[in-house]
């Protein structure tokens, strides 16, 4: 059942051992969300964790915190999940939670609503936000380290408050949380200047492999496991590729392909144009209208291909209709 922040803070408030699920390949809203409603509790005096299928890209420990340590006779009795819109995305070493969450907060509008109880607000900028207003609702005061996991799940998932999905309630999160006294500009160096030798040989590949698409309006990258290893390069290295194709003047979407087991792509899309989640749901996916991401089996170049096809038939759906119009 969908439930509102009340009533998830009461349960927060009345439970203790709870553990909280990041999904596999955490970025940072994820990671911040996470981190930052653990460190609330904790500082309620209750006992919680961090759990994660995969470990965090290395840029992100330094600013939010080593995971805190689980407290001897730790045995989780209540399971929230946050920014995870399906069980699926639990990954293997968390599959034993599936059927078993008590409470989802989350901001994707492909959620399944999987737990007992729901928080999902589609038009949230990231799960950040909810996770803010859900701490304001617990009582639990805003701390320094609070603030910076805050401010990365919040700033990693508007790409630095660029994208679309800023919006007023956003900025006037982000204002609160700059009343820390936090060196946000190191944090902003260290989530979106820095990049390893890996990150920026992995980008050339990234850029030598771009396509276009319905007169340039289209962009795709492709990175392949062979790519991958003759750079070196790690999945910190990676997560940022999916945006590649929108710096490009012209490119109204764009769609990033890694390929992450022989013969299986991970597709990440960006759009300004069309609705991504329609095009990635007809392949198994979901997310936002604007970003959103599926997996494809098949041969590179035919799933590319199978993909900007997807995507130019959504422009020509979104043609139809205005011309109806």
């Amino acid at each position: 059942m969908t439930a509102n922040y009340e009533a998830l803070a009461d349960v927060l408030l009345k439970s203790d051992d709870i553990a909280l699920i990041s999904h596999i390949n955490p970025d940072g809203d994820t990671l911040g969300s996470a981190f930052a409603l653990c460190y609330a509790l904790r500082d309620m005096g209750k006992r919680a964790e961090v759990l994660c299928s995969d470990a965090p890209p290395e840029k992100y420990p330094p600013l939010i915190g080593a995971a805190p340590k689980k407290e001897p006779g730790f045995k989780p009795r209540l399971i929230v999940s946050v920014d995870t819109a399906a069980e699926e995305l639990f990954g293997e070493t968390l599959e034993g939670y599936r059927g078993r969450v008590d409470m989802c907060v989350d901001h994707h509008p492909s959620n399944t609503l999987y737990a007992r109880l729901c928080l999902v607000e589609p038009d949230a900028a990231a799960a950040g936000e909810i996770v803010y207003y859900l701490i304001k609702a617990m009582g639990a005061p805003l701390t320094k380290r609070i603030a910076v996991c805050l401010f990365i799940a919040i700033s990693t998932d508007t790409g630095g408050f660029r994208y679309s999905n800023t919006t007023a309630r956003t900025l006037a999160i982000a204002s609160e949380l700059y009343r820390f006294d936090v060196d946000f500009g190191r944090i902003n160096r260290v989530l979106y200047l820095e990049k390893s030798r890996q990150q920026i040989e992995l980008e050339r590949v990234a850029y030598d492999s771009m396509r276009f698409y319905r007169g340039g309006s289209i962009a795709s990258v492709t990175i392949t496991l062979d790519d991958i290893r003759s750079t070196g390069a790690t999945s910190d290295d990676i997560e940022a590729l999916s945006n590649i194709p929108r710096y490009i003047r012209g490119v109204e979407t764009g769609f990033a392909m890694r390929e992450t087991a022989p013969g299986l792509f991970k597709i990440s899309a960006r759009s300004g144009a069309v609705d991504v989640s329609k095009v990635c749901a007809l392949f198994g996916g979901g997310g936002h209208v604007s970003a959103a991401g599926c997996s494809i089996a098949g041969e590179c170049d035919e799933v590319r291909e199978r993909f900007a096809a997807a995507v130019m038939d959504a422009y020509a759906d979104k043609d139809s209709k205005t011309s109806e119009d």
